[in-house]
């Protein structure tokens, strides 16, 4: 119920928030939603203060980079680990897999849309806490679910 209530939430955002907003600035509102919305061609990036999920259909992408904290798998030396998802490789829609301390960035392709962030229940998760997460969970340096690209 709570993961049909978050796509539901996610995917009228991206049909009515989308339409309405500077697509490419996040959106943070005072009840506590916030995220990305990207239409067609578009790119936006945030940094979540609550874990959060997506939507997204057509041809997108989502990049999640954490801190890499001297990781090894940070190749480019640029002190992060970056995750990179689309329609082949990301969790379910509906859940969380990204979380406080990542930066997200969605990106559109010509033909879809994505949404991410977390604009549900409110200000803040308690009323969740981690019950709404990804059944791979959040990306973590220590989440051998997820692996980065660099």
């Amino acid at each position: 119920m709570k993961k049909a209530l978050f796509v539901s939430a996610l995917t009228g955002a991206l049909l009515t928030i989308g339409g309405t907003a500077t697509a490419s600035d996040p959106i943070v509102l005072p009840s506590g939603q916030e995220g990305c919305v990207s239409p067609p061609g578009d790119t936006c990036t945030y940094a979540p203060t609550r874990n959060g999920g997506y939507v997204g259909q057509g041809t997108w992408t989502i990049t999640v980079e954490i801190p890499a904290n001297g990781d090894a798998r940070d190749t480019n030396l640029d002190g992060k680990l970056r995750y990179v998802f689309d329609s082949s490789n990301a969790p379910a829609q509906g859940c969380g897999f990204f979380g406080v301390g990542s930066t997200v960035t969605t990106v559109a392709g010509s033909d879809g849309s994505v949404a991410a962030g977390n604009p549900i229940p409110g200000a803040t998760d308690a009323a969740l806490g981690d019950a709404n997460d990804c059944a791979t969970g959040i990306v973590a340096a220590d989440n051998a679910a997820y692996t980065p690209v660099d």
